[in-house]
């Protein structure tokens, strides 16, 4: 039944591979749905243009040797979300049992394998598996598209509030004559303040404070995060301000983290810099 209502609905999906490139393809939107409103359209289309390309080396190199398109295909599918999607499930792995890491990767590595030899092995067509991944991946991109509209939508109820730095005065109150220091803030997520290392674990961290110290850094004796999380803090900290509303007015943790990240970067510390003439580099949220 499902054969024949895919194929009337689309004549040759069972014969014809598309999932390897929608695959890639899916990635870009899971991975900046939540960020429409960050992204310039070009760098979105150049992104999805990339990653819908990456698989046709992989799958004419794996074609030559299993001979079969779907089954080359399908291997290449599997490749790609074990590739694209390691950090993913790293995560989640984590949030179960706390296995390390370099575990995890052979474990995965084997389960791959696995996977790759009974596609290899499997004395079926597997044109149903292929009719599933195509029209499967095609659901999934139409979902995460769908997601970024609604949050693109939604932006206008929070763009205002978050854009806070955004109109600094762009006049240079330093002369080119002037040497500019350069600034390096590092923040070490997750990372306990010293005192704390010392108190809880018995931990001296004087390595670490010295080295910096010697480098001409400052660092905090009893750092303490002013949020729970590194986009609000690091969205705090840069604003010189504290959203205590955003949250309420947002309502959605998805569109929530694309709000703190926007807050970052029209940050009020961060424009000032730049009306200063620095180059702002951030390597981070």
């Amino acid at each position: 039944m499902f054969s024949r209502f895919t194929n009337r609905w689309w004549p040759g999906i069972s014969e014809k591979a598309y999932h390897p490139f929608l695959a890639g393809i899916f990635f870009v939107f899971f991975q900046l749905k939540e960020a429409f409103v960050l992204y310039d359209p070009l760098y979105v289309f150049l992104f999805v243009l990339t990653l819908g390309i990456l698989p046709i080396n992989p799958l004419f190199f794996i074609k030559i040797f299993i001979h079969n398109w779907i089954k080359a295909a399908i291997l290449t599918t599997v490749s790609l979300l074990f590739f694209l999607f390691f950090d993913n499930i790293r995560y989640g792995v984590f949030q179960i049992i706390d296995l390390p890491y370099g575990y995890l990767k052979y474990i995965v590595f084997i389960l791959f394998l696995f996977i790759a030899i009974l596609i290899i092995k499997s004395k079926s067509t597997l044109n149903r598996l292929n009719a599933y991944l195509n029209i499967l991946f095609i659901l999934l991109i139409c979902f995460e598209f769908g997601t970024g509209v609604i949050v693109k939508i939604q932006s206008k109820n929070w763009i205002d509030t978050i854009n806070l730095g955004a109109n600094i005065d762009s006049k240079k109150e330093f002369s080119n004559e002037i040497e500019r220091p350069t600034i390096y803030h590092i923040v070490l997520d997750a990372y306990t303040s010293s005192s704390q290392l010392k108190k809880e674990w018995n931990y001296d961290n004087t390595e670490l404070e010295n080295y910096l110290s010697r480098k001409g850094f400052y660092t905090p004796k009893n750092a303490q995060s002013n949020s729970t999380a590194t986009q609000m803090s690091m969205a705090n900290c840069l604003n010189m301000n504290y959203f205590k509303n955003l949250d309420s007015i947002i309502g959605i943790d998805i569109v929530s983290t694309t709000a703190y990240r926007l807050a970052i970067k029209n940050g009020k510390v961060l424009n000032k810099l730049s009306s200063y003439g620095y180059e702002i580099i951030n390597l981070s949220v």
